[in-house]
């Protein structure tokens, strides 16, 4: 901060009505501390013309909520997300227009087996493939 500049430049004669303090300062055994009151309200930007509470400036999208808490105390505001993931299917690739489960987006071939694991738990799905009297087995990890 620079030096202050003597109180005499500030004021000369008459009654001040009102002081905005933006700093923390001392003038002559004076304590000059900001008052919680120079400025409540938030804008948006600086471009906002109407200046309100956090509560009013925020808007809650879709599956979003706004919990205000403590009123009248040390009051805070709560932001909770309400989305939940629903899609847990699969696509064979990024243009596939209908999401499965996996069981149902492999198809067997010949001499191949799927065997669903453990069912309604940790799934897992056993694909099995028979070589001449020789048996294959791959263990894929399912949801």
């Amino acid at each position: 901060m620079s030096n202050p500049i003597p109180r005499q430049e500030y004021i000369r004669s008459g009654t001040v009505r009102s002081l905005n303090v933006e700093e923390e300062l001392t003038y002559q055994g004076v304590a000059f501390v900001p008052s919680a009151a120079t400025d409540e309200k938030a804008k948006v930007s600086s471009n906002d013309t109407t200046p309100g509470y956090l509560d009013g400036k925020l808007v809650a999208g879709s599956g979003i909520t706004l919990t205000q808490n403590n009123d009248g105390g040390d009051e805070t505001l709560t932001i909770t997300a309400n989305v939940a993931d629903t899609n847990d299917k699969v696509r064979v690739s990024a243009n596939d227009t209908t999401p499965g489960y996996l069981n149902g987006k492999l198809i067997a071939g010949a001499n191949v087996t799927f065997t669903e694991g453990n069912d309604g738990g940790d799934e897992t799905l056993t694909i099995a493939a028979e070589s001449e009297g020789f048996v294959k087995t791959f263990l894929m990890m399912g949801a």
